[in-house]
C-alpha cells in the first residue's frame, strides 16, 4: 500500500475536564527501531498510517508502545502496545531454480520413469506462493512426458524410442496461483 495508508486509529479516554483532559499521543518500535520510520502518528487524533510502502517479505510485524499523556498537572500517561502485522501481496514471480535443466535417459523406459524434478521458489507467503507447474508443449513427440502440477517430477507416459526422436525440449511453466498483486 502506498505512504498515507489509514493504519488504525488510537483512542484512549481521560475523564478530566479542559486542558486535564486533552490527550497527545506518540508512539515507538519496541524491537526494531527501523519501524519508527515506516508508520506515523497524529499525536492530537491518535491516526496512525503508513509513512512509506511496507513489504512484508522484509519486516511482517512491527511492534510499537504508544503512550497517551494529558495536559492535567501533574501530567498523566498511559500506555499499551500496537501490533501491525503486514498482510502479503501477491508481488514474486516463481524463479526456477535452474534456468535449464537437462538429462540423459535410455530408450524404451517403463512408463511412469521419473525423468527429473524441476523446482520453483517464490518469495510470497505461502497463500501465494502454492506453485504448480506445466508441460507448455507437452503434445506432438513430447507427448511420451507427462509433470505432476504439485511436485515438479517429470515422468514418462509413453515409450521414449531415440531412433524415432533424439532429443525433446520441453517449456515448463510455474504458476504461483496467488491473487494480482494488490490488497
Amino acid at each position: 500500500q502506498p505512504a498515507g495508508t489509514a493504519v488504525g486509529l488510537l483512542r484512549a479516554v481521560d475523564t478530566d475536564e479542559g486542558e486535564a483532559g486533552r490527550l497527545e499521543y506518540s508512539m515507538d518500535a519496541l524491537f526494531d527501531s527501523r519501524s519508527n520510520s515506516l508508520f506515523s502518528l497524529d499525536p492530537q487524533t491518535g491516526a496512525v498510517s503508513t509513512a512509506q510502502p511496507l513489504d512484508r517479505e522484509t519486516k511482517d510485524t512491527h511492534v510499537f508502545r504508544v503512550t497517551a499523556v494529558d495536559h492535567g498537572s501533574p501530567r498523566r500517561t498511559a500506555m499499551a502496545t500496537l501490533t501491525v502485522s503486514v498482510s502479503d501481496t501477491n508481488d514474486h514471480d516463481p524463479t526456477f531454480e535452474q534456468q535449464d535443466y537437462r538429462e540423459s535417459v535410455r530408450e524404451n523406459l517403463e512408463v511412469g520413469y521419473e525423468v527429473l524434478t524441476v523446482r520453483a521458489t517464490d518469495g510470497d507467503a505461502p497463500a501465494n506462493a502454492n506453485i504448480l507447474y506445466r508441460l507448455l508443449n507437452g503434445n506432438g513427440s513430447n507427448s511420451v512426458f507427462e509433470i505432476d502440477p504439485r511436485s515438479g517430477v517429470i515422468r514418462t507416459r509413453g515409450t521414449v524410442d531415440r531412433e524415432a526422436v533424439e532429443a525433446y525440449m520441453l517449456l515448463v511453466e510455474a504458476n504461483d496461483q496467488g491473487r494480482d498483486p494488490g490488497p
